[in-house]
């Protein structure tokens, strides 16, 4: 299978979104390993 083919194309932009799927996971884990209070107020703003 090459992804010039249809299912070819869509498995390389499923498998693409999987993998920032995971990465914007493991931001969170991380974030709220640091922070675990901000999964109830929310995120804090960005400091300047």
């Amino acid at each position: 299978m090459t992804t010039d083919s249809g299912l070819g194309y869509e498995l390389d932009q499923t498998l693409a979104s999987l993998r920032e799927a995971a990465e914007a996971l493991r931001v969170l884990a991380i974030s709220l390993e640091r922070d675990p209070d901000m999964l109830i107020r929310g995120a804090s703003p960005p400091r300047r």
